[in-house]
């Protein structure tokens, strides 16, 4: 159609109709332009996920761990606090430990620890020794309450080696005492499950204080 033509005859329409043919224009230029405007944010998206598959991100390696070797992490980060306490020396077996003045009027039993030969169940394949236990002052304080003890093995080094070697075993636990320290004659160790295997409360003060254990 002659585009002159065209407008004579948009000329001679109503104003109504002129109104109808210019809107009909406007929506169909609009549809065009979002036509367009898709398509080309269509494209860069592509782009851009072409791109990001060609990125290479870092390989983030994960080790597993149990309850048990959290808690252990978490407890050596704790910063050990030794001003103002009191320490104690026992001359016999040649240990020290430093208490907290919140551990004032603390008690020491000595007690005996057993061990055994796993491959054999007679008593002559039995193995004691000594035990010293400081037991929480906070307990007479506070009468119903559990507070956690701190249970120090005293062991020699020849059933030491025999613990090492897993022939002896000191509990049912899976595991077997830590040693804390070492002086000529005895090896100091900490039981297996000797805190965090009950609710007493106090725990993470009395693994502080062992922390300050010393042997000479």
């Amino acid at each position: 159609m002659d585009f002159r033509a065209y407008l004579e005859k948009l000329r001679g329409l109503s104003d109504k109709n002129k109104k109808i043919v210019l809107w009909t224009i406007v929506v169909v230029l609009g549809l065009m332009m979002g036509f367009f405007w898709i398509k080309g944010a269509g494209n860069a998206l592509s782009n851009l996920g072409s791109q990001m598959g060609n990125v290479q991100l870092p390989n983030i390696e994960t080790q597993d761990t149990d309850v048990s070797d959290a808690i252990n992490n978490l407890i050596n980060q704790v910063p050990v606090e030794t001003l103002d306490w009191k320490t104690y020396k026992n001359e016999e077996y040649g240990f020290e430990l430093v208490f907290p003045d919140s551990w004032e009027g603390y008690s020491v039993i000595s007690d005996l620890w057993r061990a055994w030969d796993i491959n054999s169940s007679s008593s002559a394949s039995e193995y004691y020794g000594v035990k010293i236990i400081f037991t929480n002052p906070n307990a007479k304080k506070n009468p119903g309450e559990a507070w956690q003890n701190i249970p120090i093995m005293i062991i020699t080094p020849d059933v030491w080696d025999l613990i090492l070697q897993g022939r002896v075993a000191v509990s049912a636990a899976p595991i077997g005492p830590e040693r804390i320290g070492q002086n000529k004659k005895y090896i100091f160790a900490t039981p297996p499950r000797w805190y965090g295997f009950t609710d007493a409360l106090g725990w993470q003060e009395a693994v502080d204080i062992v922390k300050t254990f010393k042997a000479f």
